[in-house]
């Protein structure tokens, strides 16, 4: 094997290992009043979307599917998506 292969199978890895802990995160924590099971909010959104986008670019951008200016792209689009409103989401 490769190493690009290597980084390819961790990439497609983390995917799911990323949603599945975050599921599994939310079913076991419980509330401060003692109700099990917390549901997903903004944030875990965000989570989920960046712990699949970001090793899908990886993935692309190894096997040479995707040029340069393209992936730039999508990682700018990507560092927008994160920051923008950032400071909305905690507002009481």
């Amino acid at each position: 094997m490769t190493p690009v292969e290597i980084i390819q199978i961790i990439c497609a890895s983390v995917i799911p290992i990323a949603v599945v802990g975050y599921i599994f995160n939310r079913y076991t924590s419980t509330r401060e009043n003692g109700t099990k099971g917390l549901g997903i909010g903004v944030r875990g959104i965000q989570f989920i979307a960046v712990a699949s986008f970001i090793p899908g670019i990886i993935i692309l951008a190894l096997a040479n599917k995707v040029d340069s200016s393209t992936i730039a792209a999508l990682i700018g689009a990507m560092i927008g998506y994160l920051f923008s409103n950032i400071s909305n989401f905690d507002n009481k």
